[in-house]
């Protein structure tokens, strides 16, 4: 099933999904698409989880309010809303600048984002803790309303007819929504949480780091609504990103690939600046010697090491667990095994349990990310199912080996000449051989970067950060 006709279908279920003057499903586009209608193959992890958001959220109205270094909202000109650690790190660069201004974040990972943004002395506030009852309320309103529109839904005949063939699966999916997991019940959650942020903070900008997510669109929507500017920076990888609407008044990209990939998805080109990744500024001042980042850790120097990023896997999805796997067991066929160091680097928080089984014999050193720089450093070959760190391997001078089993959806590093993409276990080997051992692979590399940079990270000058504030300013006037 293609976007397009995903988004007919969105059109089509108007009556059903709309709440508040928001169509739920068009919120949600990107997730429906690419979790479920995408992978059909995905079905049966739709009725796996049970919402008690209700719950949560009347309990969570009678906690203190978190808070980390500034506890009371104030007006500023600036905010920035985002969610998850990673999306934060992508704005921390800009923080410096607007450093006396109160940061909203709403993020699961909380603790993470908590300690990180402490160690930097910046501002946090959780938009759970602007819950209360009259939105507890509403929210059981909500519940109500979703409810009826389902019976609704499943009691018109003349939709199952101009649905056809599609009439069942969107009916799971639907289902899944309004109903089983709550999910469109979640999105009326964090509409009335924006919409509370904006009637106690004034402001003239808002930042998000994502805008295909529903907390992004909605707060980008409703700051339209409040004549507030806008501004979406991306965050990581866009391949994949069926949206092709661009919320926001402007949104910053890493490169010229990321332009040209949103404009065939339908975005409007003057929305679409190029500037660089902020985060990555800092890989322009890093020693690139692999010696010295092995001497820095304490690492062996004179072993090849290949390094593998494992990323949380997410409902429904196997594509970094089995990619660890073909890791796990096409290095345990390495013959030299004793010229070799291998590594698994994870976030902190990530859980064990998704980890393959390591055979007998096989050493392997784990790594959290906290200093992965370094590792990548020290590293011959960076590897991973997907991630935006073999993008900055690229740009630290690391070819990389990306493993895409299970997915077709990211870079080609292959095409892209500064490393390889593997489809089948049985390439891993092979490839990988063709990265370590081969002359003109290496010259092949050296030219191929170049290009590299200029489609994902524009340039590699350490500027990035500036060209973003001049955007700002401009936003501002």
């Amino acid at each position: 099933m293609e976007s397009e006709e995903v988004r007919k279908i969105g059109k089509l279920l108007e009556p059903y999904v709309t709440y508040d003057g928001f169509n739920l499903w068009d919120i949600c586009f990107g997730g429906i698409y690419n979790v479920f209608l995408k992978n059909p193959s995905r079905k049966n992890f739709l009725f796996t989880i049970k919402s008690n958001i209700i719950r949560m959220q009347i309990s969570r109205i009678h906690k203190k309010r978190e808070t980390v270094v500034q506890k009371e909202l104030k007006d500023s000109d600036i905010f920035a809303l985002t969610y998850d650690i990673n999306h934060v790190h992508t704005i921390i660069p800009l923080l410096k600048k607007f450093n006396h201004e109160i940061i909203q974040f709403d993020s699961p990972s909380k603790e993470i984002t908590k300690k990180t943004l402490e160690k930097l002395s910046l501002p946090y506030l959780g938009l759970d803790s602007l819950m209360d009852i009259e939105m507890a309320e509403k929210l059981l309103a909500a519940d109500k309303f979703l409810d009826g529109k389902w019976k609704d839904f499943e009691s018109d005949e003349k939709i199952k007819k101009i649905l056809g063939e599609n009439y069942e699966f969107i009916y799971d999916v639907l289902k899944y929504h309004m109903k089983t997991r709550r999910r469109f019940l979640e999105v009326i959650r964090m509409e009335l949480l924006v919409e509370k942020l904006y009637s106690l903070k004034k402001c003239k900008l808002i930042i998000v780091s994502d805008d295909v997510n529903p907390l992004g669109q909605i707060a980008c929507k409703l700051a339209r609504e409040k004549n507030i500017k806008s501004l979406v920076m991306q965050h990581g990888q866009l391949v994949g990103n069926p949206l092709g609407v661009i919320s926001a008044d402007k949104m910053v990209v890493n490169g010229y690939a990321d332009k040209k990939y949103l404009e065939e998805m339908g975005a409007e080109v003057e929305k679409i600046i190029v500037t660089g990744q902020p985060r990555f500024d800092k890989l322009s001042e890093m020693n690139l010697s692999k010696s010295l980042a092995c001497e820095d850790l304490g690492w062996d120097k004179t072993k090849k090491r290949l390094i593998f990023s494992l990323q949380m896997p997410t409902k429904g999805e196997n594509v970094t667990v089995s990619a660890a796997k073909c890791f796990i067991e096409e290095v345990n066929k390495i013959k030299d095994k004793e010229n070799y160091e291998f590594v698994i680097t994870h976030r902190p928080d990530f859980d064990e349990k998704f980890l393959p089984t390591i055979p007998e014999g096989l050493e392997i050193k784990f790594s959290t990310t906290e200093d992965i720089h370094k590792v990548i450093l020290s590293s011959d070959v960076y590897i991973t199912a997907f991630s935006t760190l073999a993008v900055e391997a690229v740009l630290l001078n690391r070819p990389v080996l990306s493993i895409n089993l299970d997915s077709n959806e990211y870079v080609d590093y292959s095409k892209a000449g500064v490393g390889h993409r593997i489809l089948n276990a049985e390439e891993f080997l092979p490839r990988l051989n063709e990265i370590l051992e081969e002359e003109k692979f290496k010259e092949k590399f050296k030219v191929a970067r170049e290009k590299f940079i200029e489609n994902y990270n524009y340039k590699l000058d350490g500027n990035a950060r500036e060209r973003i504030i001049r955007v700002i300013d401009k936003l501002l006037l």
